[in-house]
């Protein structure tokens, strides 16, 4: 349940770049005002799912965006994404003394919403890459998030005539691509040192087990759940490795790390390891960080809070 004063933002590096073939391409400065105004336009929405013949598809739309001051000498770009859902069940409230409900319908064409605030610095780091702080809300994760920066992004890029020469010396039009990263503000390691470790889950998600005692059916994903028990004086990384490289060896792909940082925002933090390639101990995650406002939250709104936005501020590097 959402929380009236206090929120959990996502701290992530927005990477920029173009499809197919690198080129050069506008900054995210020279691009946001055709952001904005398309937001202005009410035409930065997307439907999440087809159409089916009893219930209208969710969809998924920035319903505002400006430009704000980070600091005196930095911008950044500010949206609020929002999320429409016909199917989703109406709200409803109890009274405390009476035991009453009272239950909100939604009318026609209206949907369960929820929004999330987002601040993207308009700084420009090596790579492409620009800080960016996301409000943690259910059903706003991080791939919605892409696909509709995504879907913005291609649209705008037919303005900037954005083409590269194939190998067949032909002229081929491509367009701006968003990738959404782990904000690097801290090592993994780091944190799992001072925390208590609560769970690694090991995922083999191209499994090619089989189960030949019943005919059909075949393993598509396994997944194992280690417990790793506390050992006093010992450092938990070198552990962690070892944990990996067996996962490889087993054929388990990706290892999930869910962890208490004494020093975090106040709920468990959660990262993924590719056991191929990554080394635990050149790992960032995604961190988590709590903001607070003086005056209560909705669930969503119709404009960006100025209060969240200041907070948000706050958390960009």
């Amino acid at each position: 349940m959402l929380d009236s004063f206090e929120r959990y933002v996502l701290l992530y590096d927005l990477k920029l770049r173009t499809a197919r073939k690198n080129i050069d391409f506008p900054t995210l400065a020279e691009m946001a005002p055709a952001i904005i105004e398309r937001v202005r336009k009410n035409e930065s929405y997307m439907f999440l799912r087809p159409d089916s013949e009893d219930y209208p598809p969710p969809w998924m739309r920035i319903k505002d965006a400006r430009i704000v001051n980070i600091s005196a000498d930095r911008q950044g770009l500010a949206l609020l994404f929002s999320i429409g859902d016909p199917r989703g069940a109406n709200p409803s409230f109890e009274n405390s003394k009476t035991a009453t409900i009272r239950t909100i319908e939604k009318e026609e064409n209206e949907g369960k919403a929820i929004a999330a605030h987002c601040l993207v610095s308009l700084t420009e780091r090596p790579t492409q890459r620009y800080r960016m702080v996301m409000e943690d809300i259910r059903g706003l994760g991080r791939t919605r998030l892409r696909d509709m920066l995504a879907k913005e992004l291609k649209v705008i890029s037919e303005n900037y005539n954005l083409e590269y020469t194939n190998n067949s010396n032909e002229q081929v039009a491509t367009y701006v691509l968003p990738d959404l990263e782990g904000h690097k503000s801290e090592r993994l390691t780091a944190s799992l040192e001072r925390g208590t470790i609560t769970g690694i889950h090991l995922v083999d998600s191209n499994s090619t087990h089989h189960m030949d005692e019943i005919d059909g059916a075949e393993i598509t994903r396994r997944e194992l759940k280690v417990s790793l028990a506390h050992v006093p004086g010992q450092d938990k990384t070198p552990v962690i490795e070892r944990i990996k490289q067996w996962a490889a060896e087993e054929n388990y792909d990706r290892m999930r790390l869910v962890w208490n940082d004494p020093e975090g925002a106040g709920k468990p933090e959660k990262a993924w390891v590719e056991t191929a390639q990554q080394d635990v101990r050149d790992t960032y995650f995604v961190k988590q960080v709590k903001v607070r406002v003086d005056h209560p939250l909705d669930e969503a709104c119709e404009s960006l809070r100025d209060d969240l936005i200041t907070a948000i501020c706050q958390q960009v590097e």
